[in-house]
C-alpha cells in the first residue's frame, strides 16, 4: 500500500476531518480534546508506519511525564488502532503496540491522583 494514497484528500485537510471526528467523539463521550494528536498521528499516516512511530517518540519525549496530555495520546492510539482494524493490518498492528507502549508508561509513570486520572479517563 502507498502511504501516500491514503485517502485521496490533502493530508492537511484529512488530518483537520480526522482531528474534528476525534474531537466530536471525545465530546459525546463526556471528555474534551485539547491537544492535535489526533491530526498528528493522521499526518504520519501518509508516511507510513515509520513515521507513527517517530510521532509517538516526539510525544513520549514532549509530554510523557503530563498526565493530561499522555492520556489524551494514549486515547488516541486506542482510537487509531480501530480506525485501521480490518482495513490496513500494518497500521493497526503498529498503532496497538504503540498503544500498549503507552499503557505500561502511564503505569509506570504515574501515580496517586495522576493514575487514577489516566484510568478514569481511558477506562
Amino acid at each position: 500500500m502507498s502511504y501516500a494514497n491514503i485517502t485521496e484528500l490533502p493530508v492537511l485537510k484529512y488530518a483537520a476531518i480526522e482531528q474534528a471526528k476525534f474531537a466530536a467523539a471525545m465530546e459525546a463521550t463526556g471528555k474534551k480534546a485539547i491537544t492535535t494528536f489526533y491530526a498528528d498521528l493522521s499526518i504520519a499516516e501518509f508516511y507510513g508506519p515509520d513515521a507513527v512511530r517517530e510521532t509517538y517518540g516526539r510525544v513520549l519525549q514532549q509530554w510523557g511525564a503530563n498526565v493530561t496530555y499522555w492520556t489524551e495520546f494514549v486515547i488516541a492510539l486506542n482510537w487509531k488502532i480501530w480506525d485501521w482494524y480490518e482495513k490496513n493490518d500494518e497500521l493497526a498492528t503498529v498503532y496497538n503496540t504503540l498503544w500498549e507502549q503507552a499503557d505500561q508508561h502511564a503505569a509506570d509513570t504515574f501515580t496517586g491522583e495522576d493514575s487514577e486520572y489516566f484510568y478514569n479517563m481511558t477506562d
